[in-house]
């Protein structure tokens, strides 16, 4: 999710596609006591109005931050001044107004920044300076005020932030490591788990590091084993997994990089959805975002999550 400190040019990243787990944010804005909401791992997250974090539903891993592993049906307080939330597969990352983060809930893949892989039922502040932060199924991605990306957690990773990038703007954690990266120059970037082809680099093998995909683009993310992009002219691209239909291409597709891979196809490149154009929109609250038109109808996505 984007500080409410930075310039509005800068858009968030995200776009819902999955209810899987994994994938772990639907932020948008919302009318009336609520502001920000993000989902993840079974449990929600919101800010009120008054920058306060409020968090319920499933509680296995302490990823609502109550100091218990109890499930709550009802928004039980957790934190003050909060600007930005993200929760993850079991775990939850905040933005306070200071740029603390503080982070919560599960860490056996190091999720939580503390240098261990020990769940933790209360918030514990863990880094100085950050913008924006984007809780994936296993790892977690910030955006520093310096525009550096930091990433940590996932399989066979690191429980300690190790630095993968410089003038980033937008940033989206995916499954299994997996992310989306927009630079100041509008180069949408990616990286990590790709056996269905959601780097989209043409490939199915995992890249370590960032790989530039796409030019002019203001708007992306990546989720369960599928990533989405929306660039300036107002095309919408797709890549990735298409189980389920996921892509919402409608089965078309460039057929020599759209494959059968076990029982569903995947995308290796990014492939533009035709059908309608997006309308890109930035606002002045605590989160700008992307807004996509679709039959008449405009649909508010904004976060740091997710597909």
């Amino acid at each position: 999710m984007l500080h409410k400190r930075l310039p509005a040019l800068v858009l968030s990243i995200v776009l819902f596609l999955s209810m899987a787990p994994s994938v772990k944010a639907w932020d948008m804005a919302a009318s009336g006591e609520y502001t920000i909401v993000s989902m993840g791992g079974a449990l929600t997250a919101a800010i009120k109005a008054d920058d306060t974090l409020w968090t319920w539903g499933n509680n296995k891993y302490g990823g609502l931050g109550d100091g218990t592993t109890t499930n709550r049906n009802t928004p039980v307080k957790v934190l003050d001044h909060v600007v930005s939330v993200s929760a993850g597969g079991g775990s939850t990352s905040a933005i306070k107004e200071d740029g603390t983060l503080w982070t919560w809930g599960r860490n056996d893949w190091g999720q939580l920044e503390d240098g261990t892989t020990t769940n933790r039922n209360i918030p514990i502040k863990v880094m100085d300076n950050v913008a924006i932060v984007s809780a994936g199924e296993f790892c977690t991605f910030v955006i520093r005020t310096d525009g550096t990306l930091w990433k940590w957690g996932s399989i066979g990773g690191s429980s300690s932030a190790r630095k993968i990038m410089d003038n980033a703007v937008a940033v989206s954690a995916g499954k299994q490591g997996a992310g989306a990266a927009i630079k100041e120059d509008g180069t949408l970037w990616t990286w990590g788990f790709n056996e269905y082809g959601a780097v989209g680099n043409d490939t199915t093998t995992d890249s370590l590091f960032p790989v530039r995909v796409l030019n002019d683009v203001v708007a992306a993310g990546a989720g369960n084993n599928c990533t989405i992009a929306a660039k300036s002219d107002g095309t919408l691209w797709v890549w990735g997994t298409n189980e389920g239909g996921i892509l919402g291409n409608g089965g078309r597709s460039n057929s020599e990089h759209y494959f059968k891979n076990q029982s569903y196809p995947i995308q290796t490149i990014p492939y533009q959805l035709t059908d309608f154009q997006t309308a890109i929109t930035t606002d002045t609250t605590k989160s700008t975002g992307l807004t996509v038109s679709i039959d008449g109808k405009n649909v508010k996505f904004s976060d740091d999550s997710a597909v």
